[in-house]
């Protein structure tokens, strides 16, 4: 299930000591806990392209351990549900497998966690200025 509108709170991993109040806190549109990792979705417009605060805050995830994946409003408008289906990794969308005889693994079960509804809901078309 997805976490709309997350909140998640790093700590600075350059840091000498260990503080119980963590230093920054930053938003993601949703976050999913794959059982093992939080992989954060940002639904991203014209205006974050380039942005400093909007790579300072990736860089922070990532630096965490945040999974980060980025979907574009306008691939969100032009692809609908495919988009969210290929650039969601498996562990959030076929995370019920079966090894086969064969050794592969074989999908028993296909969820779309982050609906395109809800993806819809959270892209705002781009405006031009």
């Amino acid at each position: 299930m997805p976490l709309p509108q997350a909140h998640l709170y790093l700590e600075d991993p350059f840091r000498e000591y260990w503080q119980f109040i963590p230093e920054k806190m930053v938003k993601v549109d949703f976050a999913f806990w794959t059982g093992r990792d939080i992989v954060a979705v940002e639904i991203d417009g014209a205006s974050h392209i380039g942005n400093p605060n909007h790579v300072t805050k990736d860089r922070a995830l990532l630096r965490a351990g945040v999974q980060v994946v980025h979907i574009l409003n306008n691939e969100l408008m032009e692809y609908g549900e495919k988009a969210i289906d290929c650039l969601l990794p498996d562990s959030i969308t076929r995370f019920w497998r079966l090894t086969g005889e064969d050794g592969r693994q074989k999908i028993l079960w296909s969820h779309n966690p982050l609906s395109w509804n809800m993806a819809r809901l959270s892209a705002t078309p781009d405006r031009k200025e």
